[in-house]
């Protein structure tokens, strides 16, 4: 029985894939991969972003033109991260920002009736606060008017976290006063309960 006959192909030698194969391609999915990651940043920031809140009083409740009012305005971030943050406060006609208490750090720009903060932090996660306070003059206001103040804080890195709160002011208004008609009437009528009180107290003797 004749054996068919085998020629080894030594240990050494290299294979020439050219003959067969004329090009091989390396695919990158761009969007895909893309997608990915915008993925894993929502997941990020679902998971961990800061959380504010704001409160601002007034140290009076009644004013009258001419009064002096001192503004506390406190932010505190309740999330997970620290942010800056960027303060507006708006005023009403009749209240006009005088200056700041010693030690608060000054508005960066006043227009008008606005007062910016653009940069006040950072505060840190968990209570991390920061307090304002500053004099207003009250202008004008008229009786049974309120005045307020609408306050906006918003994370600089992270625009969609805000927070806003406000405080108002008001007047009791004037004190009605007698006029010469009115006091003589008072005073028939007072004379006359008197004048029925004696006789009561007669007729009971």
């Amino acid at each position: 029985v004749a054996k068919a006959a085998f020629t080894a192909i030594p240990a050494k030698t290299a294979v020439d894939w050219s003959a067969n194969i004329s090009r091989i391609t390396l695919r990158f999915d761009e969007v895909e991969d893309i997608d990915i990651y915008v993925r894993e940043i929502q997941a990020i920031i679902t998971e961990e972003q800061p959380g504010l809140t704001c409160t601002k009083k007034f140290d009076k409740s009644l004013v009258d033109p001419g009064d002096e009012i001192t503004a506390t305005v406190v932010i505190k971030n309740t999330g997970d991260v620290e942010t800056n943050v960027k303060v507006t406060d708006v005023l009403d006609d009749g209240l006009v920002f005088k200056e700041m208490v010693a030690g608060y750090p000054a508005p960066d720009t006043v227009a008008g009736q606005e007062l910016t903060w653009s940069n006040l932090g950072p505060l840190a996660a968990s209570g991390g606060s920061l307090t304002l306070k500053y004099v207003i003059t009250v202008t004008a206001i008229s009786p049974g008017e309120s005045l307020c103040n609408d306050v906006n804080a918003t994370a600089l890195q992270w625009p969609g976290v805000a927070t806003n709160c406000r405080a108002c002011v008001g007047t009791v208004g004037t004190v009605p006063t007698f006029t010469q008609w009115g006091m003589i009437g008072f005073l028939l009528v007072m004379g006359a309960i008197s004048v029925w009180l004696m006789r009561r107290r007669s007729s009971v003797s």
